[in-house]
This record gives C-alpha cells, sequence and structure tokens, in this order.
C-alpha cells in the first residue's frame, strides 16, 4: 500500500514504538494522527511530524469510539489503524507462599 495521502492512526504514540512507527508513516507521506494517554507527548509528536494528537485512552470501548470520530473528523478515511497502546495488567494479585509460590501452582 503506498502511503502517500492515506490517513493513518497510530495508539500509543506519544514515545516508544508507537512514536517511531507514527514518525515512519509521516515521512512516507500518509497523514497521521497520533493518540496516546498522556497528552503532551501525543501533541509533541505530532507537532514535529505535521500531525495531529487526539489524546485518550485506546485501552477502552469508549476511548476508541472517541478516537475513531475525532481521527476520522481530522483525517476523512482512515485507511491505517496501528493498535500500539498496551495494557498493563500489574503484578499477579494472587497470595505468594513464603517460598514466593502462587498456591495450587506447581513449581
Amino acid at each position: 500500500m503506498k502511503l502517500s495521502e492515506r490517513g493513518a492512526v497510530v495508539t500509543g504514540a506519544g514515545n516508544g514504538i508507537g512514536a517511531a512507527l507514527a514518525r515512519r508513516l509521516a515521512g512516507a507521506g500518509a497523514r497521521v494522527v497520533v493518540n496516546d494517554l498522556d497528552a503532551a507527548a501525543a501533541r509533541a509528536v505530532a507537532d514535529e511530524i505535521g500531525g495531529v494528537a487526539v489524546p485518550g485512552d485506546a485501552a477502552s470501548e469508549e476511548g476508541v469510539t472517541e478516537l475513531v470520530a475525532e481521527a476520522g473528523a481530522h483525517l476523512g478515511a482512515i485507511d491505517l489503524y496501528v493498535a500500539n497502546a498496551g495494557v498493563g495488567v500489574g503484578p499477579d494479585p494472587r497470595p505468594r507462599s513464603s517460598t514466593g509460590n502462587c498456591p495450587g501452582r506447581s513449581t
């Protein structure tokens, strides 16, 4: 797919791999919407690449609905959606025994 003038949305694009993807897509001529929970980071990347920042939570159904609506308003068609945002699940909530193993889990 040629990316020139294509509309792209990249989630988790405020830093790391997402930011690199947004830069690469913009460098190939795509019009990019930069999404991240960190609004300042999303704006910084968007400003750098000539894109549009749409901060928000791409890990929730409501957040994705809002992102797609706002991105569509900026881009018209969304030709590429990169679901890069990670979802942290945190530590294992099960109690540990004195040996550090979870009860019921074989060692």
